[in-house]
């Protein structure tokens, strides 16, 4: 949900990125748990640094709860096409992940 949403403002959110033709598949989760989250405890999850370089993406994650760090970690994806087959992303999109990355302190 937080990459769809990272996404969402741009002028290739998610489902368009679909319609071109290139995909996200994760290739690489992790996940450290700093605190324990309760049953219906208000998480907010943050987006840090945003890496596009070559055929891979990854994402920086934090998760909060009352301004405290309970989680931290990242995704890294590649650039896939519909058949799963790796490519380098044109130009455009390498360029709007350089923009989220400069909007979200990277």
């Amino acid at each position: 949900m937080a990459r769809t949403e990272l996404m969402r403002p741009t002028e290739l959110p998610y489902p368009a990125l679909v319609g071109r033709g290139i995909h996200l598949p994760v290739i690489e989760a992790l996940v450290r748990y700093r605190r324990p989250a309760r049953y219906d405890d208000l998480l907010i999850v943050r987006i840090g640094r945003i890496h596009a370089g070559g055929v891979r993406l990854r994402i920086d994650y934090r998760i909060e709860c009352d301004a405290a760090l309970i989680v931290d970690g990242h995704t890294e994806h590649a650039f896939t096409d519909a058949a799963g087959k790796v490519i380098r992303p044109p130009r455009d999109v390498r360029e709007i992940f350089a923009r989220l990355n400069a909007a979200h302190g990277g």
